[in-house]
């Protein structure tokens, strides 16, 4: 396994070309940026700009302020503890992400697992399931190919599911909820009327079923 060490300010931004594996990237209160890979690892500097390339599994540790532009994973990726402003292109396998900063994702081939984003979190496809707990901010999931679970965003909230959709919110008047589900709808059951007043794609019925939606006509 090849290392490499380098010293950054506190709030780096951190490119990630290409991971041939799975990629690791935990936030940290040093200012400098670890990079341990399997195979090859290419890591270069320029001023507060850090590339990293890496043929194997790759594990980064950054200062917690930083920001992430990452291109292309073969494997899974995990990101834990990193404030910054975040992009992640295409994660062949599974991505778990957990106490991170604003967030845009492009692809997931598997599964997705999200806990606590300080601001938005924006993803165009996810090949499996879905799950995001506590978005302080908008949540916008266009296309996820199996269930999605989302609990406790705070924003605005956009989702599209091929399979079901599992909800805990708590609507408010001056945010908007588009949710489409191919399966199931389930809602918490003291709310359940509260949640069909509030998602425009499904109406209320008289005695609402949890996970038999109505759909509009």
């Amino acid at each position: 396994m090849t290392q490499q060490v380098l010293q950054t300010s506190a709030s780096p931004e951190i490119v990630v070309e290409q991971v041939g594996g799975d990629l690791r990237i935990h936030g940290w209160t040093e200012q400098m940026v670890t990079a341990q890979g399997d195979g090859a690892l290419f890591v270069n500097q320029e001023e507060n700009l850090v590339h990293v390339r890496c043929e194997g599994d790759c594990t980064i540790h950054a200062p917690a302020q930083s920001s992430l532009r990452i291109a292309t994973v073969g494997g899974d990726g995990r990101i834990v503890g990193m404030q910054g402003r975040h992009f992640v292109g295409n994660v062949g396998g599974d991505l778990q992400m957990q106490r991170i900063g604003p967030t845009s994702v492009e692809t997931v081939g598997g599964d997705l697992k999200v806990k606590r984003v300080d601001g938005d979190l924006s993803v165009q496809r996810v090949g499996g399931d879905a799950s995001v707990f506590d978005v302080f901010g908008d949540c916008r999931m266009d296309q996820v190919g199996d269930d999605l679970k989302v609990s406790g965003v705070m924003g605005n909230l956009e989702g599209t599911a091929g399979d079901g959709v599992s909800l805990r919110l708590s609507p408010t008047a001056e945010h908007h909820y588009r949710v489409t589900a191919g399966g199931n709808l389930t809602l918490p059951r003291a709310t359940a009327g509260g949640y069909h007043r509030a998602f425009g794609l499904w109406r209320r019925s008289e005695n609402p079923q949890l996970g038999r939606p109505q759909r509009k006509r």
